[in-house]
């Protein structure tokens, strides 16, 4: 998934991101609704693939977006060669390859980044996650550290892309809170809550929480 079009060419001197932007789970709620006639919800949860497409357009060349999507491995090669006539994850994929080239890093669901913890352990791997991260990245000339700043954003909010940012954000021991762009999430298209609202409804989360995620 990668293009060469922007700025960090060489791999001997690494170009440090000034931002990463993880999209969780693009389209998860879509594809649940495939076949449903509720054309309106659909409706809504397109205008949100559209807006991850504008807030990529929007991204400056010292940032990246990195790509959580709402399958495994397999599921997902599969998804992203497919042709449709619904706008589904899979183009929505190449749709952000074709904006952003070498800054987009997309990755399975296979880091189960999401899933809660069982028996008092920790099951996610966000720490695998970002070295393999750093990884592709550093072949491609780029670097972060602990002082990059970071937003999520994606479907649901308060499930998925709030318990993966928080788990990214202390994985990677980044000094600022990652900031979750409530706008760029299903609740406002859903449910028609304003961003106001939607950060007042994440003010219930816990203190420990907090200081690792901030809702805006």
């Amino acid at each position: 998934m990668c293009m060469n079009n922007n700025r960090f060419e060489s791999k001997e001197t690494l170009g440090r991101i000034n931002k990463i932007d993880f999209l969780v789970h693009p389209g998860y709620i879509y594809e649940s609704l495939l076949g449903d006639n509720d054309s309106a919800e659909k409706s809504g949860l397109i205008d949100l693939f559209h807006a991850y497409l504008i807030k990529a357009q929007e991204i400056p060349e010292d940032e990246i977006l990195c790509a959580i999507a709402p399958a495994f491995r397999k599921k997902m090669k599969a998804d992203l060669s497919e042709r449709s006539d619904d706008y589904h994850y899979g183009q929505l994929l190449r749709d952000l390859r074709d904006i952003l080239g070498d800054r987009l890093v997309v990755f399975s669901d296979n880091h189960n980044l999401a899933l809660k913890s069982t028996g008092g352990e920790d099951i996610h791997h966000g720490s695998e996650m970002l070295q393999d991260l750093r990884r592709i990245l550093n072949a491609r000339g780029m670097d972060f550290d602990e002082s990059t700043m970071t937003e999520a954003y994606g479907e649901y909010l308060f499930a998925c892309v709030s318990l993966v940012a928080e788990r990214l954000n202390k994985s990677g021991n980044f000094i600022s809170p990652t900031i979750i762009r409530t706008k760029l999430t299903e609740l406002i298209t859903e449910y028609g809550k304003s961003s106001k609202e939607v950060v007042n409804l994440a003010g219930k989360d816990s203190k420990t929480l907090k200081k690792s995620i901030r809702y805006k």
